[in-house]
């Protein structure tokens, strides 16, 4: 058994001996109540004070459920044909795929000026897929790609998002999910530019945005809307050759900022030193026992070797979402252990200021900028879609990480809201439909002032100029082989 020794909750592993049957069962229990993924709208919305009117709210969201990233759990599991198959049986079918490329122009020209440099693309030259497909991990295809139940994860949180925030918006009024808010925030029409979108250069997150969209203005299949005059190729392209479309912004891998970059060298000194092996030990009764049952397990030929827990959890949790069997005789209590530790993990190394600052707070100072644009713009919701290494780092700033990994298709929504008597701005977190106390303090903060919103994430947020000067710098560790710092990026 592995328990906590510091920290409340506990994994546990059960007998390596249980039958394929068995494990099947625990898997499916594990999808009905256990937090691989998140199903918006499970929790009540709660409205605002009478007082308070809501000016904007920005939404961080994980993408859905997607297939395993790694391909192997180690020499005793190598990459199987029947895995990969299974994972293309999962993709998005032809309908939704349809439905995504109605939300906004294509962006697959980012990708292709990195392999080609600043040419000009003819995006009419690729097929639908290649452009729905065109993230930087195309090339993973099947692996690593969103499936069908993480499209349809978001597009629930787009309805839901459309349901709470959208003007005249009847529809889900007295629902549980929506609570009935009607804040009139953003327009129904998907052409009118009050939302700003922004998503990794991924095809998970891209298309996990898309189908945000899809569910935020009730897009339909395409194929439904054909004249006699309309091509059944020019209905599947949608709105992705439209150069007045919706925009998405991405940028490479290189310079993104929603994650941290591991060639930063003082951010890898610095995990270093805030997460040590031997801090495991200390954290987990029996870790050296149960560490050595799974480096067996698992086939790690050299005593030295150490069990990737990312990789180990990522592979589990994917399959336990899907039913499909565990190799290994590994069991849901072996991903349950595995998550519980990443969890703590990523709680302990985020939780460091220092270390968060190099790796949050970049995207924290451009979300802070872009909600002042977005004041003078009159953008009333700004969309970012992530990873979980994306949404920990921003929990541990806001003081709301609780050492619990976010599921597929957990979203943040920070509500920004004016008070109408005397014109005071405050903000609210509201994490998987959850309010929670920002910075450990009550549901409402000011937006700036003594103890604010602003002020509290000044020690976090950092410069382009002095994130850089500090990742310049070389250290004695940086040609150290580090482990990774995300499972995402």
């Amino acid at each position: 058994m592995l328990s906590s020794v510091t920290s409340s909750g506990s994994g546990v592993f059960g007998a390596s001996s249980a039958t394929e049957d068995a494990v099947l069962e625990a898997q499916k229990a594990a999808r009905e109540t256990g937090p691989t993924t998140y199903n918006a709208g499970s929790r009540e919305y709660i409205p605002l004070p009478a007082d308070l009117e809501l000016e904007r709210v920005a939404v961080i969201h994980r993408h859905g459920d997607r297939a395993q990233i790694w391909r192997s759990l180690g020499p005793n599991n190598p990459e199987s044909d029947d895995v990969s198959a299974m994972w293309k049986s999962k993709l998005p079918k032809d309908d939704t795929l349809r439905r995504m490329a109605c939300a906004f122009r294509s962006s697959l020209d980012v990708t292709r000026k990195i392999h080609e440099g600043e040419v000009d693309i003819d995006l009419s030259a690729y097929s639908r897929k290649e452009h729905l497909y065109s993230g930087e991990d195309s090339d993973a295809y099947p692996y690593s790609q969103l499936t069908e139940l993480g499209a349809q994860q978001l597009i629930r949180i787009g309805r839901l998002l459309r349901q709470r925030y959208g003007v005249n918006c009847s529809e889900g009024a007295s629902s549980p999910s929506s609570g009935g808010a009607g804040h009139n925030l953003i327009s129904n029409r998907q052409g009118d530019r009050d939302v700003y979108l922004r998503s990794t250069n991924m095809c998970r997150t891209l298309q996990s945005l898309r189908s945000l969209v899809v569910g935020l203005y009730d897009i339909p299949d395409p194929m439904n809307k054909q004249t006699e005059e309309g091509a059944a190729e020019d209905a599947e392209y949608g709105v992705l050759l439209q150069r007045n479309a919706p925009t998405v912004h991405t940028r490479p891998k290189s310079s993104e900022t929603m994650f941290p970059q591991s060639t930063c060298h003082e951010l890898a000194e610095r995990r270093s030193v805030v997460l040590t092996n031997q801090h495991f030990y200390e954290n987990f009764e029996d870790y050296g026992s149960i560490h050595e049952r799974l480096r067996a397990l698992l086939g790690l030929p050299n005593k030295d070797d150490k069990v990737s827990w990312l990789m180990l959890k990522e592979i589990l949790s994917c399959y336990k979402v899907h039913a499909y069997p565990y190799p290994l005789s590994l069991t849901y209590d072996d991903e349950k252990t595995a998550t519980h530790v990443c969890g703590w993990m990523w709680g302990k190394l985020y939780g460091d200021e220092q270390l968060n600052r190099l790796a949050a707070g970049r995207f924290l100072r451009e979300l802070l900028e872009d909600l002042t644009r977005a004041e003078k713009e009159d953008i009333k919701m700004l969309i970012y879609s992530g990873h979980d290494s994306s949404l920990v780092p921003l929990l541990c700033a806001l003081g709301l990480y609780d050492n619990q990994w976010p599921p597929y298709a957990s979203y943040l929504v920070l509500e920004v809201a004016r008070s109408k008597s005397n014109g005071e701005r405050f903000v609210r977190a509201i994490y998987n439909d959850e309010v929670r106390p920002l910075f450990s303090a009550d549901d409402f903060i000011p937006w700036e002032g003594e103890n604010g919103f602003l002020q509290c994430l000044e020690k976090i947020v950092i410069t382009e100029e002095a994130y850089r000067g500090a990742c310049a710098e070389p250290s004695e560790s940086a040609g150290k082989k580090q482990a990774p710092i995300s499972n995402e990026a």
